[in-house]
Parts: C-alpha cells; structure tokens; sequence
C-alpha cells in the first residue's frame, strides 16, 4: 500500500464511478481481494493531463509486455493469444506425430 497517496477499496472506487464522482477524486491506490491497481487522476492543466497519460502509457506497455489480456478479448469470450499459440502448438504436435507414423509404415 502507498504511503503517498490515499488508498480506496475496490468497492467504494465503484460507488464512486457509478455515481460519476471520479473527476472529484484524488489519485488514489485502489485495494481489491487480490490485486491492486493505482487510479491516476490528473487535475490541472492540459500539459499535466498530457504527462500522466504518457506515463500510464508507457508503464501499460510494460507491464502488458509480460502478459494480460486484451479486454475485448474477454467482454467477447475470444480466445487470448496464449490459448491461440497453444492450439496451434497441439496441432504442430499433431501433424508431426501424423507425419512420423507415416514413415514408420512405408518403412515396414
């Protein structure tokens, strides 16, 4: 947990977002059951605004390095990637043991 900024449970952070107060609030860490993430909030000018997103942008892109999922991904039940290069990898397998037992019965 952040000493620098405040923190809000994942709940009242909904509460909030349903009732459209979120312009109003801080930047703040907000604490779920098994995650945490950190809501950046600017306040200010446009340049301030600007340089928040660049930065979120910049984190995003590496931590998505590492893995996720895209979100329409999941709103839409695809597939992920992962699953993707997984069945495609099961298929490969597939293929070459195919290919193996057919050479081992030319060659008998």
């Amino acid at each position: 947990m952040s000493d620098l900024i405040p923190n809000i449970t994942e709940a009242d952070f909904i509460k909030l977002l349903q009732q459209g107060k979120i312009k109003e609030l801080k930047s703040c860490e907000v604490i779920g059951e098994d995650y945490s993430f950190t809501a950046i909030i600017p306040h200010g000018d446009m340049f301030a605004a600007g340089y928040g997103r660049t930065q979120a942008e910049y984190l995003g892109v590496k931590t998505n390095i590492v893995g996720g999922v895209n979100p329409d991904e999941i709103l839409t039940n695809q597939p992920s990637v992962q699953d993707k290069k997984l069945a495609n990898l099961a298929k490969a397998r597939a293929v070459a043991k195919a290919n193996r037992e057919a050479r081992e019965v030319v060659q008998v």
